[in-house]
Formats: C-alpha cells, sequence, structure tokens
C-alpha cells in the first residue's frame, strides 16, 4: 500500500512540474531607472502556459528600499489579471514574487499575450537589468517615455508557470479512441 502510495504521489508531483515560460539573463543595466511615466518597467510575454505560479526580476540597487509590485495586464486591452509583490534581499539580484494572486484565472489562454509591469513602492525608481540580443522573440520590454522603442530588448525576468495536464488517452489532436481505427 505504502509503494502505490508513493508512487501516485511521483506521479501527480511529475505532472504539476513548473514550465519555463520566460527567462533572460541579466546582461547590461539601465541605472539611472527613471523610467517617466509612473517609474515603471515592463516585458511582453507570449502565454504558453496554463497558470501562472513564480516570476523573477533582476533589479539593479534597492537604493532607498521599498518593494516591488507586479501587475500583469492583457495586451491589448491592459486589463488586470495578477499581482504580486516582492523583496530584494540585497542590491544587484533576482526578487522573487512567488505569492502571485492571479484575479482572473480564466483570462490566461495560450497564445494571447500579457504585460508583466514592474513598479515600486514608496519613492525610488525602478533600476533593472536586460538584454539587447532579442533573446525572447515573442515580445519586447516596455520602457515607457524612451523614443524610439526598442523592439529587439527583453528585462532580465523569469516567468514560471504549470501546464494542465493532458489524459493518457489523447494524442496531439487526435482522441486515442479514434487514432487506431
Amino acid at each position: 500500500m505504502k509503494a502505490v502510495t508513493a508512487l501516485l504521489i511521483a506521479l501527480t508531483s511529475a505532472s504539476m512540474a513548473l514550465t519555463r515560460v520566460y527567462f533572460v539573463e541579466p546582461v547590461k543595466a539601465e541605472w539611472s531607472g527613471w523610467t517617466g511615466f509612473q517609474d515603471t518597467i515592463s516585458q511582453t510575454i507570449t502565454c504558453n502556459f496554463d497558470s501562472l505560479k513564480y516570476v523573477e526580476l533582476f533589479a539593479g540597487d534597492t537604493c532607498n528600499g521599498g518593494s516591488y509590485v507586479l501587475s500583469v495586464r492583457t495586451v491589448p486591452g491592459d486589463f488586470p489579471i495578477a499581482s504580486g509583490a516582492g523583496n530584494a534581499v540585497r542590491s544587484h539580484s533576482w526578487v522573487a514574487f512567488d505569492n502571485i494572486t492571479v484575479t482572473y484565472p480564466e483570462s490566461i489562454v495560450k497564445g494571447k499575450q500579457y504585460e508583466f509591469k514592474f513598479t515600486r513602492s514608496g519613492s525610488d525608481s525602478i533600476q533593472y537589468y536586460y538584454n539587447t540580443d532579442n533573446p525572447y522573440e515573442y515580445g519586447v520590454i516596455g520602457i515607457p517615455g524612451m523614443n524610439p522603442h526598442p523592439t529587439q530588448w527583453d528585462l532580465a525576468l523569469r516567468v514560471n508557470g504549470v501546464m494542465d495536464t493532458i489524459g493518457a488517452n489523447w494524442f496531439g489532436a487526435v482522441p486515442s479512441s479514434s487514432f487506431f481505427v
């Protein structure tokens, strides 16, 4: 009985593994961090997951402290569907947003685009890192007030989600019951 229980737990946890949605390493730093429009920085991501679980932003100097605030919004429409907060443990490190509240889970649909928008609480700017080599081809960094807008830059950010499980009788687009008929 113990072996069966252990097997069921192992199979269930394997089916709930995190999916790497977006992963861009920090390459260049933006030290000023004043973006001009409510001091935000964002990244547009094309959805390839069923539920959002974990986000990390690579931030610069913590300066005057204050937490980081995440808002996930639909593109187009700018409708908020999820939010979270994170605190920097030290300067120039990954800031974890591990308690994300998804207000409208039905709004997360594969193939749609979402903007992951970051702000700071308090009166400080966001010092962020980015990569100019376009490592993520399905979205771009959002820097309010920058003209021309960079189309090849991506924010140093990690996003993880979970894919829904697919039944054992499903082979791509054809149910197994009619696959071998």
